[in-house]
């Protein structure tokens, strides 16, 4: 009895670990009077929109995933899709709620949903990281970035990138996360590192010319800029997001139709006219 007494004290004290961690980093976005990307303050939604469309999943990864799991690990596996899930219904609330306020009281509850998933099966996944398949690694990495785990996220990732067997694009998707993982305020932080992961990504990307490449630049470009302007180089992060913009133009056909993306890419910079006081403006 004592023994499951710890266990839930533990449990809790992890769940509360990470909501103190997200309200801290709202009350840092409040305080900088929400000078980059304002909707930040949805708790995460529309950074976890972005992650989601700039991690651009093969055509039937989903049936992979789900069709091959094994029953040793069957809970923690359905646990990932729960994850999933979770992160899908608070993105259909960010966008069909203009309200701030309403918007807050229909995500908050989602989101502690998935806190208490991530938080409770945290020890279980390390434990079982080598077992889980690249596909779903790559989907618990964006379930911890999308509640500022940097350092879970990251140690997800490390499995991932470090693994042989992966596809170029599995490859990309796991430093494109590390890289975002870096400019995540935490114990880690680091966002030249993380600026130079970007680079390296956008230098693979920009030698490529499928269309399938060409919009995952295009989100990587705003994804990397959002971060620069939320945490790192003012310059940097504008001249990102601009190139992000003006690339849409040419593939809104297939990565925008209905012009979504242009909406949130702009306000990144609508939101950011100038440079914090202290702000590094040394560009990229």
């Amino acid at each position: 009895m004592e023994e499951n007494v710890i266990e839930v004290n533990n449990e809790k004290n992890s769940i509360n670990d990470i909501v103190a961690r997200i309200e801290n980093l709202e009350d840092e976005i409040v305080n900088k009077k929400k000078t980059t990307l304002e909707v930040l303050r949805d708790y995460g939604g529309v950074l976890a929109l972005i992650i989601a469309i700039g991690y651009s999943w093969p055509i039937g990864v989903w049936d992979r995933f789900i069709g091959g799991r094994e029953e040793s690990i069957e809970v923690l596996r359905e646990s990932i899709i729960t994850t999933s899930q979770l992160m899908s219904e608070i993105n259909q609330v960010v966008a069909s709620i203009n309200d701030p306020n309403l918007r807050d009281g229909a995500v908050r509850p989602i989101q502690n949903r998935l806190i208490s998933t991530l938080s409770t099966n945290k020890e279980e996944y390390n434990r079982h990281l080598k077992r889980f398949s690249t596909d779903e690694l790559v989907q618990l990495s964006i379930a911890y970035l999308f509640v500022y785990d940097a350092v879970q996220a990251n140690r997800v990732l490390v499995e991932v990138s470090g693994r042989a067997d992966l596809t170029e694009r599995q490859r990309l998707n796991a430093h494109q996360g590390l890289a975002i993982s870096y400019y995540i305020p935490s114990e880690m932080q680091d966002t030249e590192y993380g600026r130079e992961l970007y680079v390296g990504i956008v230098d693979e990307l920009s030698n490529q010319i499928d269309a399938n490449s060409s919009v995952f630049l295009i989100s990587l470009r705003a994804d990397w800029g959002m971060n620069e302007l939320m945490v790192g180089d003012w310059k940097c992060g504008t001249k990102q997001v601009s190139l992000a913009l003006e690339q849409l133009e040419n593939w809104q056909h297939l990565a925008d139709p209905q012009g979504f993306l242009r909406e949130i890419y702009s306000d990144m910079l609508k939101n950011s006219p100038m440079p914090r006081p202290g702000q590094p403006v040394k560009g990229c």
